[in-house]
């Protein structure tokens, strides 16, 4: 409980409750310098903290790395670690290296090996 509490410690009334919206989507629709920020680390604090989600299964996507890592550090600081932040095109990078299953794995791996082998064939 500690987590919920800390995370929703100094929060305004919008923010408190997009903060306590821990299931389905939340918009958050305010100009620079607003807690924009602040409101999505706590919602996912909030998350993580009342069991509705274990920090490995949250993905928070932003646009820069710096903001990635800002994203990962309040988090840490909340109490919650393992949550993975990353840039939209980082996100999309992992997804498409982690389509590849074990099989897919295995079959690129034998082909890798038969043009080892046949690079190799001419070769004494």
């Amino acid at each position: 409980m500690r987590v919920l509490e800390s995370a929703v410690a100094g929060l305004n009334d919008a923010q408190r409750e997009a903060a306590l919206a821990v299931r389905g989507p939340v918009a958050i629709l305010a100009g620079a310098g607003t807690g924009k920020t602040t409101t999505i680390t706590r919602r996912i604090a909030c998350q993580v903290g009342s069991g509705a989600f274990a920090a490995s299964q949250i993905l928070a996507v932003t646009f820069t790395d710096k903001a990635a890592g800002e994203l990962k550090r309040r988090l840490v600081a909340l109490g919650v670690e393992g949550v993975e932040a990353r840039t939209f095109h980082s996100a999309a990078l992992r997804e498409e290296l982690i389509a590849y299953n074990r099989d897919d794995l295995r079959g690129l791996v034998r082909v890798v090996e038969r043009l080892k082998e046949f690079t190799h064939a001419g070769k004494t």
